[in-house]
């Protein structure tokens, strides 16, 4: 048997109004279903494949050593993911955050411990 192993070393594209800075060199992009993190200084990007089937919006915080959050598209309820910025660990999983079709924002608060979400309709809301 033959095994392929297959590495990501660059995706090309960003969506409209998706691109934010996690610290004073790093930048969070969205590529399709996947988040990618461009260091400047080393020009050296790293990347996170979304789960679910695509990757509605993300949000980032320095504090805590620095987080990233980002909600899934369906099929079924949106879920939000958050990750270690450091060595993009998975933190946690919000599977039922009340949104039934999507979520369009995620915020965290300035020091790390509160995360909020606006829902699109028909619920309309922010968590």
């Amino acid at each position: 048997t033959m095994t392929t192993s297959l590495e990501v070393q660059n995706i090309f594209g960003v969506a409209s109004g998706c691109a934010e800075y996690c610290d004073a060199h790093t930048v969070v992009t969205q590529v399709g279903n996947a988040l990618r993190l461009y260091d400047a200084n080393a020009r050296t990007a790293r990347f996170l494949a979304g789960a679910g089937t695509g990757i509605s919006c993300f949000a980032t915080s320095p504090a805590n050593g620095g987080m990233l959050a980002y909600a899934t598209k369906g099929p079924g309820a949106p879920a939000v993911h958050v990750h270690a910025l450091a060595d993009l660990t998975a933190l946690g999983s919000l599977e039922e955050c009340g949104a039934s079709v999507g979520i369009s924002a995620l915020a965290f608060s300035r020091d790390g411990k509160l995360l909020a979400l606006a829902s699109t309709a028909p619920e309309r809301r922010l968590s």
